[in-house]
């Protein structure tokens, strides 16, 4: 993934664009990963550092915000009705995932409605 994203940001022509996003979102995980001292796997840092290859920095943030919204609200859901407890731990992967895909196709048109809102 992460090969084929920097071919990806070559040939769009935003590379240091790109590396901007893998900046802010790899490190906003990293940090996070650090932290909490292994609460959050390298996997999930991986992950968001071969997304902000294919994503601008604005939508490399709208990745993280639908990520932690939506990993919240299902964890929630899950201590609610009993399926997890808060030892447990939810794999953040998935909504990292989702909050990418949504990010590469729809970050624009979210992020303009967004800002259209102020």
């Amino acid at each position: 993934m992460g090969i084929v994203g920097l071919a990806y940001a070559y040939q769009a022509g935003q590379l240091l664009i790109g590396l901007e996003a893998v900046f802010l979102g790899g490190g906003l995980l990293y940090l996070i990963y650090w932290l909490s001292r292994g609460g959050m796997g390298l996997g999930d840092v991986k992950l968001a550092l071969a997304l902000g290859l294919w994503l601008t920095p604005a939508e490399m943030l709208l990745t993280m915000l639908i990520a932690f919204l939506s990993g919240g609200l299902v964890g929630s859901f899950f201590l609610v009705i009993g399926l997890k407890s808060r030892q447990d731990a939810i794999p953040f992967g998935p909504y990292l995932a989702l909050g990418g895909y949504l990010s590469f196709f729809w970050g624009g048109t979210i992020i303009t409605w967004y800002l259209g809102c102020w």
